[in-house]
């Protein structure tokens, strides 16, 4: 019997002792398809794995057919046919650079998303909601999608009422991008009817649930998406609970991917953001300051940090946090 693509990826993973898993080789091929041909180097540099290592999986890539050298690695037939299997395509061949403008095809995403969002709801302080620009949001799915967390993706929106999931909709629709599902949680039901009502036109998976983040997860959300994307409330607590319930949504692999939004905050509160981060075995890859500008939330200059993390061997979900000083109004009530 042939073995899927997945089932490949986890063999070569498995005779490479590749610690990134099967994620690191999908990682791996989507970086050749979107620069070949690429070096070793180049290779390694760009998916962030030892130059040894990623030789190693070369190696077994060409062995199974699915690479082969011309001036550097390219796919073969066989592997452009294993990627799009995966949903992987490279149909946006735009490349995210923070230094740089968004290319054109992102500024007509901003704008089809601001006639597409103009009449959302108002935002509810009491849960630290406050919107982020159209730009923020097209430029955060554009940021996922650099780091192949949009193709072929199970997606996980922890919150949303800056509307991530209709920017992943609106840039999917656009370049013809498949995705697995998305999913958002929310305890604002006005949100999720906004999500929805806005959505119904396009054909993709998407799932909404009501859900008070201090509860457990409904249970059909454990151990099942590949991504999860938050802007929790600004307080310690808050960001520790967002990515608690983000790593127990996330399948228990390495290589799954996280981004949290933060604003600015005291070195001891990032020191125990950080921690809480590594006792749930998120990895932090990159932290871009002032990445999330907003419309409002004047009190941290209308600006927060983008973190993304990833997942490694050991996961765990459980970390101490006081359930009672998630909001920032519970906090000014307490004191």
């Amino acid at each position: 019997m042939s073995l899927s693509v997945r089932e490949l990826l986890e063999e070569i993973a498995f005779n490479t002792s590749l610690e990134e898993g099967a994620e690191g080789v999908r990682a791996i091929l989507r970086s050749v398809l979107r620069s070949q041909p690429i070096s070793v180097n180049l290779l390694a540099c760009s998916v962030g794995i030892a130059v040894p290592v990623v030789s190693a999986v070369r190696r077994e890539l060409e062995k199974r057919k699915l690479l082969e050298r011309r001036g550097g690695a390219v796919l073969t037939d066989k592997g452009v046919d294993a990627l799009n299997e995966l949903g992987i395509k490279n149909l946006c061949s735009h490349r995210y650079d923070v230094t740089q403008s968004l290319p054109d095809p992102m500024q007509k995403l901003i704008e089809l998303f601001k006639k597409k969002t103009f009449d959302r709801p108002e935002p509810d302080r009491t849960i630290d909601q406050s919107h982020t620009t159209p730009e923020t949001s097209i430029r955060r799915v554009f940021y996922m999608y650099e780091h192949g967390s949009i193709e072929g993706r199970d997606i996980l929106l922890l919150g949303d009422d800056d509307l991530t999931s209709i920017a992943i909709v609106l840039f999917a629709d656009y370049f013809g991008i498949d995705i697995g599902s998305i999913t958002v949680l929310d305890i604002d039901r006005r949100i999720l009817n906004f999500i929805e009502k806005k959505c119904t036109d396009y054909q993709f998976k998407l799932n909404s649930v009501a859900h008070d983040f201090r509860e457990d997860l409904p249970g059909s959300n454990f151990n099942s998406f590949d991504v999860f994307c938050s802007d929790p409330p600004y307080t310690v607590d808050g960001v520790k609970l967002f990515a608690l319930r983000g790593a127990q949504a996330l399948k228990n692999e390495p290589g799954k991917t996280a981004y949290i939004s933060f604003p600015s905050r005291p070195s001891d509160d990032i020191s125990s953001i950080f921690g809480a981060l590594s006792s749930l075995g998120l990895a932090p890859q990159e932290m871009i300051p002032g990445f999330n500008r907003y419309l409002g939330a004047q009190i941290h200059a209308g600006a927060s940090t983008m973190l993304r993390c990833n997942t490694g061997l050991d996961t765990r979900t459980e970390i101490s946090l006081d359930l009672s000083n998630i909001y920032t109004n519970q906090r000014r009530n307490v004191n």
